[in-house]
């Protein structure tokens, strides 16, 4: 039942509830209540996931600050690499020498290429590479939330669910959050016997 109190109104005393959430600058100087799992609604503090002025710091949906609201000058493990093919948003990539330069193509579990980050925007063979080296990876599909995520052996920068065949490296590379995000992790590949 919500918290019921009690206000003057037009010389009357009258029972009123208090807010479980707010509307904005209609609800100023009301009382509030918990809700049902006794924590505020984020609307009553004015929590917010975007660079809001006067507001306080709200978490993504996987319980994390969320990258913009992070002060300036703050990076994820992340670092410019070239691209020698098209990257899509989300690919699981690889970094490796080449000419005595560091370079960035698709991770691929099939030719024992290990995922060292994930790339979250689209790239241009030759482009200027960002590598987020942990963080959720949110461009993916046919996840099972809490089950582990492998790099793909069949679709080269995908992540699986399924572990690649025996002839293939294996590589976890996180955990789901949910059906289309995980959160990467680098781990040591299990290249496959020779």
């Amino acid at each position: 039942m919500p918290a019921e109190y009690l206000v003057a109104k037009n010389g009357a005393t009258q029972r009123t509830w208090a807010l479980k959430t707010s509307a904005g600058a209609g609800d100023a100087d009301k009382i509030v209540a918990t809700g049902a799992n006794g924590k505020l609604d984020p609307t009553l503090v004015n929590a917010v996931t975007t660079p809001t002025p006067n507001a306080v710091a709200g978490l993504d949906g996987v319980g994390r600050l969320p990258k913009q609201l992070m002060p300036a000058g703050y990076e994820q493990t992340a670092v410019v690499y070239l691209a020698v093919e098209a990257l899509a948003a989300g690919d699981a990539v690889n970094v490796h020498l080449a000419g005595g330069v560091a370079k960035v193509r698709k991770a691929d579990a099939a030719t024992s290429k290990e995922a060292h980050g994930f790339v979250d925007a689209n790239y241009a063979i030759g482009a200027q590479v960002t590598v987020l080296g942990q963080g959720v990876n949110s461009n993916a599909a046919g996840l099972a939330p809490g089950g582990r995520v492998y790099l793909s052996a069949t679709t080269p920068g995908l992540a699986t669910t399924m572990l690649p065949a025996d002839t293939a490296m294996w590589q976890v590379i996180g955990w789901a959050v949910d059906a289309t995000s995980y959160d990467f992790t680098y781990n040591l590949p299990i290249l496959p016997p020779s």
